[in-house]
């Protein structure tokens, strides 16, 4: 289910926030970087045995939290500077299911 609303966030805001000459580069980058997290997901598998499996989660929960807070940080107020401006038209998505 995580990964699911990951996706999802990736996809729209590369529709939504990128210019339209930039879309492909964005979802580019954005699908390498999950390709490194699968790296990373392989790269971790010889440490996921029972006497030592508790550091591995330790260690990405740690991780995480260090880089959300520097997430946080780096972009706590693009939104408010979104909402002065005023919001961008939502860009017709190709993903939408029809009804």
């Amino acid at each position: 289910i995580g990964e699911i609303f990951a996706v999802i966030s990736g996809i729209e805001y590369a529709y939504v926030k990128a210019p339209t000459s930039m879309k492909s580069i964005v979802m580019a980058l954005f699908v390498c970087a999950r390709a490194v997290g699968s790296l990373l997901n392989v790269a971790l598998v010889p440490v996921n045995t029972d006497p030592i499996i508790i550091w591995m989660y330790v260690s990405l929960a740690i991780g995480t939290f260090i880089i959300g807070i520097i997430f946080y940080l780096c972009l706590r107020n693009d939104d408010k500077q979104m909402l002065l401006k005023g919001a961008p038209k939502r860009a017709e998505s190709t993903l939408s299911v029809a009804t």
